[in-house]
């Protein structure tokens, strides 16, 4: 996953969308990818709950997921500089 979230994969990389599994939240932060999360279960609720409260992307909940929610969250990412990938990788410590 290093290769896609890294520059070397794609330079216009903006998002990650994930299930929020600790290892892929770990490897976006690490290469400062804003994520958005759609937890589906056990520890993957927490985790998306931990990514907003860090301002490390945006969590949606799958029961009520639709085209604009995505629409609005990663619009929110693209537009919004907290979610700049300097911002994400310092705050990589602050996940525990």
């Amino acid at each position: 996953m290093h290769k896609i979230l890294s520059h070397e994969g794609h330079p216009k990389l903006a998002a990650f969308i994930t299930h929020g599994g600790w290892n892929s939240i770990l490897e976006a932060t690490r290469e400062g990818v804003p994520m958005i999360v759609i937890p589906l279960f056990a520890d993957q609720f927490g985790n998306s709950k931990r990514v907003e409260k860090r301002g490390l992307g945006i969590g949606l909940d799958k029961f009520n997921l639709t085209e604009r929610n995505i629409y609005n969250a990663l619009n929110e990412i693209l537009k919004n500089a907290k979610y700049g990938p300097k911002f994400v990788q310092r705050n990589l410590f602050y996940l525990f």
